[in-house]
C-alpha cells in the first residue's frame, strides 16, 4: 500500500483512441497514481534505500535541467535484469535493474533517463488524440501488460484488438517522439553536466552487442536504433561544449554494485565473477564493494565485514561503507554493532535519507523508542512526502504507548500516497483515544475537517 518509490511502447498507447464502454477518462494526475499503482502489483520494485535514493537524486538532477524543470516527476526502480526503461502519465519513469548494471557510465545512465523526462515533457502520453479519451483505465491497463511482459509486438497486438486503426499511427509516432525525445534529452544530459554524447555511445553499443546475441535487446525492440538515428544523436551533441571527462559519481558506483547483488540469482557465480574483477583491478574502489556484498550473498560474513572495514577506514567520509556493515550486523542480529555503525554513517551526513530511515529503525530494534522519535521528529517537514518515513515514526509512537500521535503518523502515510480516505479512518482512530489534550484535540479537529474538506472536492 505505502511502497513508493516502460518500454517505449507506453509513450504510444495512450495515443490510440479506445472506445469501451467504460473506458472513463482519467486526468494526468490520477493516472500516473492508478499507473504507478498497476505497475507496483506487476513488477518487483527496489526496496533497496541507497538504490532508490541514487536514481531519485540523479533523475531530479536531470529534471530540472529539462525544458519543464517545475513538472512533478517520480523515479522508481524494477527489480529485474532487464535492459530498459519507460515513462507513464504524470511523470511516473521507471527504469529496469538490468540498464543499470548494463551502463558503464554514469552520463549513459544518465541518457536514459533523460531520453524519458523528454518524453513526459514534450506530451508523448497524450499528443496526437483527444486527451480526454487516452487516460483510461482499459489504455493504463493495456500499458502496465506491455511492460510486464517485455514483448512489444505481444503489446501492440492486444492495443491493436481495442483500438481500431491504430497501428499506422503508432508507427509514426513512435518514430518521431523517439527523435524528439533524443534531441530534448541530449539538452537536458548537457545541460546537467553530462556527456552529451553519451547517449548516441550507448545506443551504438547496444546495437553492437545485439549483433551477436539471438535475443533482442528489450531496450532496442521498444527504442528502434539505426545507424541514421546514432549519427544524429552525434550530430545533436556535437552542438554542446564538451569538458575533457566526464567522470562518474562514486554514489553511481556503489548504487550499481548494490544493484548487481539484487539482481545476483546464484551466489557461487556471483563471488567467483566479483573475485575475478577484483584480481584485475584490485584498487579499484567499485571492485572491492562489488567483492564485499558478494562475500556477504555467500554468506561470508567475516571476509564481508573486513573488506568493508579496510574500505571505511580508507575512505572516512564515504557513509555507504558503515552503513553496509550496519545492515550485515542487523541481518546478523548483531543490534549494538548495527547502532555503532548507522551512528557512524549518520554522523557523516545527517541529511541522507537512508541512513536517517535506517537509524531510527536500529533504535526501535534496540528497544530505544524515545530516542527513535527524537531523531524522527526533526525530519517531519523535510521528509513529508514519505510513507515509509511516516509508517516508522507510527510505530515508534505506538511502542512507546503514544496511540494519538501513532495513527495521526498513519494517516500521513496514507496522505503521502493520496489515500484520504484511509488518513481519514486514523484521524478517526485518534479522535476515539483516551488522554486528549486541548492541543491534540485542536489538532485532530483541524486535520479532520481539511481533509474532509479535500474528499468533497475530489
Amino acid at each position: 500500500m505505502f511502497r513508493r518509490t516502460r518500454l517505449f511502447l507506453c509513450s504510444f498507447l495512450l495515443c490510440l483512441s479506445i472506445n469501451t464502454p467504460n473506458a472513463t477518462p482519467f486526468d494526468e494526475q490520477e493516472s500516473g497514481k492508478t499507473f504507478f499503482n498497476m505497475v507496483e502489483e506487476k513488477l518487483p520494485l527496489v526496496s533497496d534505500a541507497i538504490v532508490n535514493d541514487y536514481i531519485q537524486s540523479l533523475g531530479y538532477r536531470l529534471a530540472a535541467n529539462s525544458d519543464a524543470p517545475t513538472h512533478a516527476f517520480h523515479f522508481f526502480v524494477v527489480q529485474q535484469n532487464v535492459i530498459n526503461a519507460f515513462a507513464g502519465p504524470g511523470g511516473y519513469i521507471g527504469i529496469f535493474g538490468g540498464l543499470i548494471n548494463i551502463t558503464e557510465t554514469e552520463s549513459e545512465l544518465a541518457s536514459v533517463i533523460a531520453h524519458e523526462i523528454a518524453h513526459v515533457t514534450q506530451d508523448h502520453l497524450q499528443r496526437g488524440e483527444d486527451k480526454t479519451k487516452n487516460l483510461t483505465l482499459p489504455a493504463l491497463a493495456a500499458m502496465v501488460a506491455a511492460i510486464a511482459t517485455g514483448n512489444g509486438t505481444i503489446a501492440a497486438s492486444s492495443i491493436s484488438s481495442i483500438a481500431a486503426g491504430g497501428a499506422q499511427y503508432q508507427i509514426n509516432t513512435t518514430r518521431g517522439f523517439e527523435e524528439e525525445a533524443d534531441s530534448i534529452g541530449i539538452q537536458t544530459l548537457a545541460r546537467a553536466g553530462f556527456n552529451p554524447y553519451a547517449m548516441a555511445n550507448f545506443f551504438k553499443r547496444m546495437m553492437q552487442s545485439s549483433r551477436y546475441d539471438s535475443t533482442p535487446i528489450p531496450i532496442l525492440m521498444d527504442h528502434p536504433v539505426n545507424a541514421e538515428r546514432i549519427a544524429l544523436a552525434e550530430q545533436r551533441a556535437a552542438g554542446f561544449s564538451k569538458k575533457h571527462t566526464y567522470p562518474s559519481s562514486q554514489q553511481y558506483s556503489l548504487a550499481k554494485a548494490r544493484m548487481q547483488y539484487l539482481l545476483a540469482i546464484n551466489p557461487e557465480n556471483f563471488l567467483a565473477q566479483a573475485k575475478a574483477a577484483y584480481q584485475r583491478n584490485p584498487n579499484n574502489m567499485y571492485q572491492q564493494y562489488l567483492l564485499a556484498l558478494a562475500m556477504f550473498k555467500n554468506q561470508e560474513y567475516t571476509e564481508s565485514k573486513q573488506l568493508l572495514a579496510q574500505l571505511a577506514n580508507n575512505n572516512p567520509h564515504e557513509m555507504i561503507y558503515p552503513y553496509t556493515l550496519a545492515q550485515i550486523a542487523f541481518v546478523l542480529k548483531e543490534y549494538k554493532s548495527a547502532l555503532y555503525y548507522i551512528q557512524q554513517a549518520y554522523a557523516q551526513d545527517r541529511n541522507y535519507y537512508p541512513s536517517i530511515l535506517f537509524y531510527g529503525l536500529i533504535l526501535l530494534r534496540n528497544n530505544e523508542k524515545s530516542a527513535a522519535i527524537n531523531l524522527l521528529e526533526q525530519y517531519q517537514l523535510q521528509y513529508a512526502d514519505s510513507p515509509d518515513f511516516w509508517i516508522l515514526l507510527s510505530k515508534a509512537y505506538a511502542n512507546n504507548h503514544n496511540l494519538i500521535y501513532a495513527y495521526l503518523s498513519r494517516a500521513k502515510a496514507y496522505l503521502a500516497v493520496d489515500d484520504t480516505r484511509n488518513a481519514l479512518v486514523q484521524i478517526a482512530m485518534a479522535e476515539e483515544q483516551t488522554g486528549q489534550t486541548n492541543y491534540t484535540t485542536a489538532l485532530i479537529s483541524a486535520e479532520k475537517q481539511r481533509l474532509q474538506k479535500k474528499l468533497r472536492a475530489s
